[in-house]
């Protein structure tokens, strides 16, 4: 079988988007299938961190089509920072949300990526388009290649789209119409919709009548084996530490940093190191600056994903951020998934008890959860700083098979191939 596999998250972009897609086209491509990988070429301004290419023999083929002229490659502050000009942020997102979400800087995208990927399908005749959200471009591009090379399409949503409602919420209604007229055409299209979780899949199924599919962000084993991590450490002073992106207010460290400065102003003594790897620094500073605990935590940039997963497995405690919003409860994002994988216990706060991410955490002994409860939260700290902290945890390592990213690219595979038999027997 042949696949062709549409994403603008791939390397050597350091995100943990990328993890899904480059383990599909990996697993897949080791399985005999022959996989190639449409993406836009990356730059420094738009796509953050660049990992440095290892020059390792890939297994699939990768097609890097470009969407911006190299003159514009260069870094900028980001206008959805919160710390920007208020006024001048308020009118860039007025403007960009009554734009349909495809209009932006990756625009061209759907050009470029169309012809390469029309041109490539017509040499190599392949049996089935995988587009993955986000982004949009992705779906568009798959849509009209399924079209005009007939081939079927298979979307492939890491998070929702029109069925969000914590996003399309901030959308001009124009937009909102016609983004949720125009992913209507595109679900129709398709063969299969693949979502992450059962929370997602209740969503999505009830937004566009389907039956959609659950195949989660999972992890890779090979990570587990190049950075194993003791459950107990010999650090001296506890470390605590985040790696990952800000989205404020929706997944913040604010009720943290609440509880920092309430163990700060009582005078209390901390030996805890709080560190926080992040392309958000910005967002980051303004709420430590804003909570007054700014020579209390350590804020560093984005480090290469090798480096990440020894920082993981070198810390105490890994600190998640749980959506803070309803709509949310039924994420599993791929960061939490490699929070497991690392060994390390995790701190997750916000979010909700009947959230996904942290039934997950707390229900097979990885972590604990506090949710909203600062006071909770303060005095665990308190506790961690002191060493009077103990986790009881009985961690459900067999529940960890099910999440292997070789055994959900088998399973991924197989609901392609059951979904392309129906449709050769119903047209044979």
């Amino acid at each position: 079988m042949k696949i062709l596999l549409i994403s603008n998250f791939f390397e050597p972009q350091n995100n943990i988007a990328v993890q899904r897609i480059k383990s599909l086209a990996k697993y897949w491509a080791i399985d005999g299938l022959k996989v190639t990988v449409l993406t836009t070429k990356k730059t420094k301004r738009f796509d953050g961190f660049l990992e440095e290419k290892m020059g390792k023999k890939l297994i699939y083929d990768i097609l890097e089509t470009k969407y911006i002229p190299d003159f514009m490659d260069r870094k900028e502050k980001n206008p959805f920072s919160i710390e920007v000009n208020e006024k001048r942020k308020s009118l860039f997102l007025s403007i960009k949300n009554f734009l349909p979400s495809f209009i932006d800087i990756r625009f061209f995208w759907i050009f470029t990526g169309f012809f390469i990927g029309f041109f490539v399908i017509k040499k190599n005749n392949y049996d089935v388009i995988v587009a993955s959200y986000p982004i949009y471009h992705s779906f568009i591009i798959g849509f009209l290649l399924s079209i005009v090379t007939k081939k079927p399409l298979v979307l492939d949503y890491r998070d929702l789209c029109s069925a969000d409602t914590s996003f399309t919420k901030y959308k001009s209604k124009t937009s909102k119409v016609f983004e949720n007229l125009l992913e209507r055409i595109i679900v129709k299209r398709a063969i299969l919709v693949v979502v992450v979780s059962n929370g997602n899949k209740i969503l999505q199924d009830n937004y566009f009548n389907i039956n959609s599919v659950v195949i989660e962000n999972g992890f890779d084993i090979e990570d587990k084996i190049l950075f194993s991590s003791p459950f107990i450490k010999e650090n001296k002073i506890k470390k605590i530490t985040y790696l990952g992106k800000i989205i404020h207010p929706l997944r913040t460290p604010e009720l943290l940093f609440k509880a920092l400065q309430n163990i700060i102003s009582g005078n209390n003594s901390m030996h805890i190191q709080f560190s926080f790897y992040s392309p958000d620094v910005n967002d980051i500073l303004y709420l430590a600056k804003k909570y007054n605990i700014l020579n209390s935590i350590k804020i560093h940039s984005m480090i290469s994903r090798e480096s990440s997963l020894k920082i993981q497995a070198e810390s105490d405690y890994l600190l998640f951020l749980d959506w803070n919003d309803p709509a949310q409860t039924g994420v599993l994002s791929g960061k939490i998934f490699e929070y497991i994988n690392s060994g390390t216990p995790i701190l997750s706060i916000g979010g909700y008890e009947e959230s996904s991410a942290s039934k997950l955490i707390v229900d097979n002994g990885f972590g604990i959860a506090f949710y909203q409860n600062l006071d909770r939260l303060k005095e665990t700290i308190l506790d961690i700083s002191n060493n009077n902290f103990r986790l009881d945890l009985k961690r459900n390592f067999e529940i960890l098979n099910k999440f292997d990213r070789k055994f959900l690219a088998d399973k991924y595979k197989e609901e392609i191939v059951k979904k392309l038999n129906e449709r050769k027997n119903k047209y044979s």
